[in-house]
């Protein structure tokens, strides 16, 4: 299972922007499209999607709280892959991003 984290472009975000949790886990988990605008708007937003193969199934979004805080605000993987072990993965993937930004 090839799984990585690729950044949010022009090329992809309508991808991301479809992709969608199960409908007991809509009260869980913020919209993706909304997530992407506030990530637009507000410093210290960085935000992945999260790919199998080279298919986007999933999103995240970390923040910078303070220079030494980084706190995940988002994290989904689309209803139709789920149970497959791609979060698992991806968030392996995210922190060993996080954990190579100065500082944090």
């Amino acid at each position: 299972m090839t799984i990585s984290l690729r950044p949010v472009t022009k090329e992809n975000y309508e991808a991301v922007c479809e992709l969608d949790v199960t409908k007991e886990q809509e009260d869980l988990v913020a919209c993706n499209m909304w997530s992407l605008v506030e990530s637009m708007f507000n410093e210290g937003h960085t935000t992945r999607a999260i790919y199998l193969a080279e298919e986007p199934v999933g999103f995240f979004m970390w923040v910078k709280e303070t220079p030494e805080k980084m706190s995940i605000w988002r994290f989904m993987v689309d209803q139709n892959h789920q149970q497959k072990g791609i979060g698992r993965f991806a968030m392996e993937k995210a922190l060993a991003e996080i954990k190579q930004i100065a500082g944090v």
